[in-house]
């Protein structure tokens, strides 16, 4: 088995790293179905990714990504893992 390496700091604590969180199956179920979409029509984020290494994310998951915002509170993104 592998060992996961600790990282030098925490990547989450930095202020310009918004928050990420992955989605349940019945979230997805319903992202797909608001907004009459498929995983496919998402924009990517490489598994390879400082952050999704850190979340452990896997090929098709979909996160949500929350990142603060000038104009409005908050701006709120999709993004579905590949494997890039």
């Amino acid at each position: 088995m592998v060992e996961k390496k600790e990282a030098a700091f925490n990547i989450f604590k930095h202020n310009l790293v918004p928050k990420y969180t992955k989605l349940k199956p019945e979230e997805l179920n319903g992202l797909f179905q608001q907004y009459n979409i498929s995983p496919k029509q998402l924009p990517k984020l490489c598994m390879k990714d400082p952050v999704a290494k850190e979340l452990e994310l896997q090929p098709g998951d979909v996160v949500k990504i929350i990142s603060k915002s000038q104009t409005v509170k908050e701006r709120v993104f999709y993004r579905v893992v590949i494997s890039g």
